[in-house]
């Protein structure tokens, strides 16, 4: 589902991108994420867009220890995602990039379970991952 969703969102931003004499909100956003300066507004926009939840504190979140464990250190710092809590079956996770889908459906694949992203500002997440890992 998320794959589907992001894949058209980047085809419609590539679209943008490929006519340098356009200017539009969306070459401005693909640009501002491309160069990971993407203003809080603009991101939660950006989840909202994609039907994801956004939230500008992790602390607005609980974080099971328990789950830290199930994914890797070296994962966790690659692709800037942060295992939060089970939900019923599914591993809901923090992520930065709502675009990046990859790492989430390699981790689905890994963990044979389904991924729930959910969103937050990029520096946001890198504390508390170097938090919660250090």
């Amino acid at each position: 589902m998320w794959t589907k969703l992001v894949h058209t969102l980047k085809e419609k931003l590539n679209a943008f991108s490929t006519k340098p004499e356009e200017s539009s909100p969306m070459r401005s956003l693909h640009a501002s994420f491309a160069k990971k300066d993407l203003s809080i507004e603009a991101l939660e926009s950006l989840a909202h867009s994609l039907g994801m939840p956004f939230h500008p504190h992790l602390h607005d979140l609980q974080i099971d220890p328990k789950v830290t464990f199930l994914v890797p250190y070296q994962f966790v710092q690659k692709y800037d995602v942060l295992p939060l809590f089970l939900r019923e079956n599914a591993l809901v996770i923090a992520i930065s990039d709502p675009l990046h889908i990859s790492p989430l459906d390699e981790l689905s694949f890994r963990l044979q379970m389904p991924i729930i992203p959910e969103v937050v500002p990029r520096q946001e997440l890198k504390n508390v991952i170097h938090t919660l890992y250090h």
